[in-house]
This record gives C-alpha cells, sequence and structure tokens, in this order.
C-alpha cells in the first residue's frame, strides 16, 4: 500500500515538476520545430516581405511629398532639399535591410530570453523534491492499513488533478511557440511602416509582444523552480503528518495552475507591452 502511495506521488511531482518540459523551454524556434521555422522564413521571402516592401515604397513616396512641400515652403533651398533627401534615403535603406533580415533580429531577441530561461532553469534545486520524498515516505510509514487506503484514494484524485496541470502548461507552451512562429511570418509588415511616424508604434509594439511571448518562457521556468519550495514552506507551517503533505500538494497545484495563466500578462508587464 505505502508503496503505492509513493508511487503515485512521485508520479504527480514528475508531473507538476515537468523536466521533460524544461528543456523545451530554452528551445529556440530552429530547434524546436525545424518544417514550421522553414515554412515561416518561406512566407517571409515570398509572400508576407513583397507586402511590406510596397507599404514601404508608400511611406517613401510620402516622406518625399513632405520633403517636397518642406522646401517650397522654405523657398526653394537646394541644400535643405538635399540634406533632408540623403537623411530619408538612409532612413529607408536601414528599414529596407530590416524588412530583409527581420527574421535574424527575432531570432537574436528569442536567443536572448531562452539564454535566460536555460540559466534560470539550472538553478533548480533537485535535492528539494527529494527531500520532500523522505518526508512523505516517512509521513505515509507511520499510518495504519485503512489510513493508507483512505490517503491511496485521495493520491489518486490529486493524481488526476495533476495530470490537468500537466496538460495545462503542456497547452500553454505549444501554444507560446505557435504564436512565436505567426508572429515571425508577419514579421515583416509593421517593419515596413517603421519609417513613419505615425504608424511606427505598430513595429514598437510587435517587437515589444514578439519579446513578451519569448519572456514568457522564463516566467514559466521560474514557476516550475520556485513553486516546489512553496510546497516546503507549506509543510514546514502545517507540519510534516501526511494530511499536512496533502493540503501542500493542493496549495501548490492550484498555485500553479492559476500562475501558468498569468506568465503571458507578467511577461507584458515587464515590457510594458500592450
Amino acid at each position: 500500500m505505502s508503496s503505492a502511495i509513493m508511487n503515485l506521488f512521485h508520479q504527480i511531482m514528475e508531473y507538476l515538476n515537468g523536466d521533460d518540459l524544461k528543456n523545451i523551454l530554452s528551445s529556440n524556434l530552429n530547434s524546436y520545430m525545424y518544417d514550421a521555422y522553414r515554412l515561416v522564413t518561406q512566407l517571409q521571402t515570398h509572400v508576407v516581405g513583397p507586402l511590406a516592401l510596397a507599404i514601404l515604397a508608400i511611406f517613401i513616396l510620402l516622406e518625399f511629398q513632405k520633403i517636397s512641400l518642406k522646401v517650397e515652403g522654405a523657398g526653394g533651398a537646394p541644400m535643405l532639399g538635399f540634406e533632408m533627401i540623403m537623411k530619408s534615403l538612409i532612413k529607408f535603406v536601414l528599414c529596407y535591410i530590416v524588412i530583409l533580415r527581420i527574421q535574424d533580429i527575432l531570432d537574436g531577441i528569442l536567443a536572448v530570453t531562452s539564454n535566460l530561461t536555460a540559466r534560470v532553469i539550472e538553478l533548480g534545486n533537485d535535492e528539494v523534491l527529494n527531500d520532500v520524498a523522505a518526508r512523505v515516505s516517512a509521513a505515509v510509514n507511520d499510518l495504519s492499513w485503512w489510513e493508507q487506503l483512505v490517503v491511496l484514494l485521495v493520491m489518486c484524485i490529486m493524481f488526476l488533478v495533476s495530470l490537468v496541470v500537466r496538460v495545462l502548461i503542456q497547452i500553454t507552451i505549444y501554444l507560446r511557440f505557435l504564436e512565436l512562429y505567426i508572429f515571425c511570418a508577419m514579421a515583416p509588415i509593421p517593419m515596413g511602416a517603421l519609417p513613419s511616424q505615425e504608424f511606427s508604434s505598430m513595429s514598437k509594439s510587435f517587437f515589444k509582444n514578439f519579446a513578451a511571448s519569448g519572456l514568457q518562457a522564463t516566467f514559466i521556468g521560474l514557476v516550475m523552480v520556485i513553486y516546489p519550495l512553496l510546497f516546503i514552506k507549506i509543510m514546514d507551517e502545517v507540519g510534516s503528518g501526511i494530511w499536512g503533505i496533502v493540503l501542500g500538494i493542493t496549495i501548490y497545484m492550484l498555485a500553479m495552475l492559476f500562475s501558468i495563466n498569468k506568465t503571458k500578462m507578467w511577461a507584458k508587464t515587464i515590457l510594458s507591452a500592450s
């Protein structure tokens, strides 16, 4: 009976700790799903990129129109027109390069967040869970056979709940990657509006939201690393008895359930993304 309880406990902790998911969190788009990454780059080159260049061309014409009106208003000053045209050309050349190499920029942003996520996960202490398992085993061995039967039934219910939490975490990670791939595919469009003062906020908002999606993995990793310590804290406050352990696991699961849903909001708050 005690071995069945401990097997369920270890399975619950494995689902909540998510060691296999931690490696996915620090993956970049190229290594996670290469076929999707290749499709994204093809869409940028052959579908979305030409549209972004057309948008950029429209803003070039509008900018030259503004320059001509300013030069005309200044009495046709040739040096003023030449200076403004050269500044605009430099700006548009830079925007053109950004559109062509936008995926390299996005990969660089994700490289930073992936490295940050990997460093956070490395600080996770597996000895904490080993200490918890030893305390749970001692508490289970002190129970009578009937008490162990009741605890086994409770653990079965908690196992099902932990399975739901695990599925939620996995879906959140999958949706994050899907969002990143879609962002990459459509990235050239907001870059086409980068030269315009009126519409440049689109480009800034895009970069903020993309970085927030990348940083979400770091927050998920933080939740997985920090929340086992919450379990230890509850056990220290309530006691290492079996029902204190059950209470600790319950709070641990519910806290993780709500926190995983808030990781995207936390990332957007840090980067002031809308």
